[in-house]
């Protein structure tokens, strides 16, 4: 998919577009003229029976019996981060990636600082919290773009700072 011409005028390095939920990820390329689907991972939700998650006493009602669905839940999303964390090392090492925009949720950042190799995690240039997996690859691109403008904007000095300051109020 050819980007537009704003994106254009970034002047991104090539990067990687890392798009991760918590049992499915996307992984884009990003070169000065396109952007590129290169890999999807996904993990299925793990199946319950009906009988698991239920409680009920026991025959003297001081004690509680059952099983609880979390264990199942979180080793699924630790799978998943491990098996990605693998795949954009790969892929960055293959397509010689100079920088990685991040988009995920923040309760995974303590999968990701575990599982992502050192250099990997050194090439993450911007991180976007949050789930983005439904997102298309428009949508990520004008997230960085309106960041790059954030951090483009010039912070006024001298007299003009003065008048801002004290005219702060009326806006």
């Amino acid at each position: 998919m050819e980007i537009n011409k704003n994106i254009k005028d970034l002047k991104l390095k090539k990067s990687l577009l890392v798009v991760m939920g918590t049992h499915h990820g996307i992984i884009y390329t990003l070169n000065s003229n396109e952007i590129t689907q290169v890999d999807e991972h996904r993990v299925d939700t793990p199946e319950y029976s009906d009988k698991e998650g239920m409680s009920h006493r026991g025959g003297t009602g001081s004690s509680i019996v059952g099983s609880v669905l979390e264990p199942k839940k979180e080793k699924a999303q630790e799978d998943f981060s491990k098996d990605f964390a693998e795949k954009v090392s790969d892929i960055s090492q293959k397509e010689s990636i100079e920088s990685i925009y991040l988009f995920a949720p923040l309760e995974s950042k303590g999968l990701i600082d575990s599982d992502w190799p050192d250099q990997i995690k050194d090439l993450i240039q911007d991180r976007f919290d949050g789930n983005f997996v439904s997102e298309s690859p428009t949508e990520l691109l004008t997230a960085i773009e309106e960041l790059h403008n954030e951090k483009n904007e010039i912070e006024p000095t001298g007299e003009a700072k003065e008048i801002l300051e004290k005219t702060d109020h009326i806006q």
